[in-house]
């Protein structure tokens, strides 16, 4: 256990005095008594003396030292690794002269100086706001390791500091000046592509505002300059940051490199970003399309509500001007292009719009073993940023027929349209699109394919018409297409149907893989009882019964 030694003690009025000393004290039981539970544990154990003299003016000295033990943050679990703590108090008629020294494994060192001059009020010293007050500290951190606990999975900082600052003023009043350093900065970002791979920044305090002296934030690609300064009361700031060819992403499917200017401003608690950026070099490449998700207004029960996305609404007044540059390229969902054009990306009344135009400079669109010519690719944004016009038209040329494909409209609600030169009708249109020639020389399978092609590029409702038009055009009742067992085209199932009689339909179905192939004969036996006889792979006998109701 520890030891407290109290040499002296006496008190006549107004008048105090002790005097004594701690050995191999331990602080946890002190700890113990807050009313609020600190966001720490402690086993240190401190020796020291004092010799203290109270009664109009305050006279005396306080020593206080780490003898062992340590501090530990309980969320998340981290020793700081204490190695030295003093504290040493010297007072002269009520004039205090501070000094504290601290050393820590996972923090760096602290040094500190101060002086004030207390006021006594009652039974009691205290520091008036508005007394003059002096203090110097200066510390370094060798890294960032204990501020790396709190980052989110994913993001890695690292820094070293190095500060010496000296105060003056009142607690009212303060005033802060000196110069704070930070070099070997580093934060990466994998899973985005954000790397700064080293950094150095140095700020000046004085007169109330802080400085940035020098700012320099270099990449795997480029460098970022910042300049600028703020108010350390007020709360106004102006930032610059200039972008030389500096990598903003970096990773196998995404490399953007830009140059520019963008202004950071706060003023009046709102805070405002400008300026203007250009795309050096873009390779943007979109994986194949994974798992389907849900979507926004789905509710999954057990898990937390879906927060609103943020690019509908934010805090921020903005206003940027992109210019895709000469050498942006995009690849995926079969488009393989380079883009061109410039954007205008600003707020109003915190909704996220655009203005501008961005287009196809050139490219090509893969579909259905098709590789189509991008002869027009407008995005036109006068609006939110989230549904700009857009009017394409992506063409496969033969010596005799120009077809494709042509979307118009807005890109939450496209119009899609076939387009041939010279004109033809739908299935023709479709017929050369995809297969490269017309329909009077298309096989059954052809047929199936056409099928899908209408499905994916007209949509449910222009589908429906152009199954009818591709079974009269076969000189049947019916024909469909389904998805088969498997994922792919080829488990696609094919079915074409002929009418015998008023009540009876004879159906055949084939997988276009040829694996799957069955003969059904439906019977009506009356508005509500169907009968169905099937051939193939698995032979069968059903009978259905179907109630509507409204």
């Amino acid at each position: 256990g520890g030891r407290l030694s109290v040499e002296q003690f006496s008190r006549q009025g107004a008048q105090l005095a002790s005097r004594g000393a701690l050995a191999n004290l331990p602080l946890a039981p002190l700890v113990a008594l807050l009313e609020t539970a600190p966001p720490f544990t402690t086993d240190l154990r401190v020796d020291g003396d004092w010799n203290l003299r109270a009664g109009d003016s305050l006279d005396g000295r306080v020593r206080l030292r780490r003898q062992s033990g340590d501090v530990r943050m309980k969320d998340p679990a981290q020793s700081l690794g204490l190695t030295t703590l003093v504290l040493d108090l010297d007072a002269v008629a009520s004039r205090v002269t501070a000094h504290v020294e601290a050393a820590s494994r996972e923090a760096g060192q602290l040094r500190a100086d101060g002086q004030a001059t207390l006021l006594r009020e009652g039974a009691f010293f205290t520091l008036p706001r508005t007394a003059p007050l002096a203090w110097t500290a200066q510390f370094d951190v060798p890294d960032l390791r204990l501020v790396r606990l709190f980052l989110p999975v994913g993001i890695r900082a690292d820094a070293r500091l190095n500060a010496q600052l000296a105060g003056s003023g009142s607690l009212a009043a303060p005033r802060i000046e000196g110069r704070i350093d930070a070099s070997q900065i580093r934060f990466a970002m994998p899973e985005e592509g954000v790397s700064i791979t080293d950094g150095t920044l140095k700020l000046i305090l004085a007169n109330d505002r802080v400085r940035v002296q020098e700012g320099v934030l270099t990449g795997q690609s480029g460098r970022i300059v910042l300049s600028g300064e703020a108010q350390i009361r007020d709360p106004q700031a102006s930032l610059a940051l200039t972008f030389e060819k500096f990598a903003v992403t970096n990773r196998s499917d995404r490399r953007v490199i830009v140059s520019g200017i963008t202004r950071l401003n706060l003023d009046q608690k709102r805070l405002q970003l400008t300026g203007e950026l250009t795309a050096d070099r873009a390779r943007i490449e979109i994986p194949e399309a994974g798992r389907p998700t849900l979507s926004d207004d789905v509710v999954v029960v057990g898990r937390p509500p879906r927060e609103k996305s943020a690019a509908r609404r934010i805090p921020v007044q903005l206003d940027l001007k992109l210019n895709l540059g000469d050498d942006f390229l995009f690849k995926g969902a079969g488009l393989d292009v380079r883009l061109g054009g410039q954007l205008r990306v600003f707020t109003v009344n915190e909704a996220l719009r655009g203005e501008g135009r961005i287009q196809v400079v050139e490219g090509r669109y893969a579909a259905y073993g098709q590789s189509l010519d991008i002869e027009r690719g407008v995005l036109s944004f006068i609006g939110p940023i989230d549904n700009p016009g857009i009017d394409v038209l992506a063409v496969r040329k033969t010596p005799t027929v120009t077809a494709g494909v042509q979307v118009r409209g807005t890109v939450q609600r496209p119009l899609v349209t076939l387009y041939s030169d010279p004109p033809l009708p739908d299935t023709e249109k479709l017929s050369w699109l995809v297969l490269g020639h017309g329909l009077e020389t298309g096989a059954q399978q052809e047929f199936a394919l056409l099928q899908i092609a209408a499905g994916a590029l007209l949509g449910q409702a222009e589908s429906v018409g152009m199954q009818a038009q591709l079974a009269e055009a076969l000189r049947i009742e019916s024909f469909g297409v389904r998805a088969g067992e498997g994922e792919d085209l080829s488990s696609a199932v094919v079915s074409i149907g002929k009418r015998l009689s008023s009540r009876t339909m004879l159906i055949f179905e084939q997988s276009f893989d040829g694996l799957s192939q069955v003969v059904k004969v439906v019977y009506q036996l009356s508005p509500h009882v169907r009968l169905e006889a099937q051939a193939g792979q698995q032979s069968s006998f059903d009978a259905f019964y179907t109630r509507e109701y409204d």
